[in-house]
């Protein structure tokens, strides 16, 4: 993900920079064309909130309308190229991961998934940020790696990560964090390494999920007087936050014993009586 750090601190510079002028002219009230480009874009009125007014930001937005259309589209064309350097680069390395992920389930981003290779991929739903204060570009490539998965054939389903990190799979009790990502079960007496104890907790997640549709138990928040509300505010016949989603949007049907799929007709009965029912009300009123 170096491509897109890399153009955001770039990107990110550039805007601190301030035209030359004299210092004195930067210090009291500066004119529009000493001001950077940041100071600019932070001093617009705000679009939303109690005191957004769409008239003063267009107020505004006129006054330093120069600056920021040679900034963004000068004849220089430095930020246009900076952008779609950045974007195909980026592409490049979602490519390149994407495919190695592929290759750990025995595929590839060319390639369909074959029907004698049943592979399951979940994601987790959590939002991190770079240690350069920068958001992660987490979400990013996911929007890119489901979507792409999803067309050659892979079922995807997004989980719940509560919990993934502090709790042993084994046991199922709470571990101990010894450094950042070593952390120990006193219960069991081993060591976990967080990202792979997740990654085990995750597939339970989804293995319970799909064999009885509700998330394992050690896994849901415990109230003080021991209560799961998960479960407690979860409605017959429906998934909420603390189970796993289903990145598909097909329907199954019934499977009968003989290991068969049938699908119901739909009835066109009930639809039809009920137009005579309407028309006829219709007819009364008249």
């Amino acid at each position: 993900m170096q491509p897109v750090f890399r153009y955001r601190r770039w990107l990110d510079d550039e805007k601190r920079l301030k035209p030359e002028g004299p210092e004195w002219q930067h210090q009291s009230k500066p004119d529009i064309e000493l001001l950077s480009i940041a100071e600019i874009e932070s001093h617009l009125p705000p679009l939303r909130g109690p005191q957004a007014s769409v008239v003063n930001y267009v107020n505004k937005l006129e006054e330093a309308e120069k600056r920021l259309i040679d900034f963004y589209n000068g004849n220089n064309n430095t930020f246009q190229k900076h952008t779609w350097d950045m974007k195909r680069a980026k592409h490049i390395e979602y490519q390149a991961i994407a495919n190695s992920l592929l290759r750990i389930v025995g595929g590839s981003i060319g390639e369909r998934r074959k029907d004698d290779n049943p592979v399951l991929i979940g994601v987790g739903l959590g939002q991190f940020r770079s240690s350069s204060r920068l958001s992660s570009l987490h979400s990013s490539f996911l929007s890119y790696f489901v979507p792409l998965v999803r067309s050659l054939g892979y079922i995807v389903i997004s989980l719940n990560e509560f919990y993934t990190s502090k709790k042993c799979p084994d046991c199922h009790e709470f571990v101990t964090q010894v450094t950042l990502r070593k952390l120990f079960c006193r219960n069991c007496g081993r060591y976990h390494h967080r990202d792979v104890m997740a990654a085990e907790n995750m597939s339970n997640i989804a293995r319970e999920y799909l064999l009885n549709q509700e998330r394992p138990l050690y896994l849901h928040p415990v109230t003080a007087d021991g209560r799961y509300p998960w479960v407690e505010s979860r409605s017959p016949g429906q998934e909420t936050a603390e189970g796993a989603t289903v990145g598909a949007s097909t329907t199954t049907a019934p499977i009968q014993a003989g290991g068969t799929r049938t699908r119901k007709k739909r009835s066109k009965c009930g639809t039809t009586q009920e137009k005579r029912e309407r028309q006829g009300k219709v007819a009364k009123k008249l």
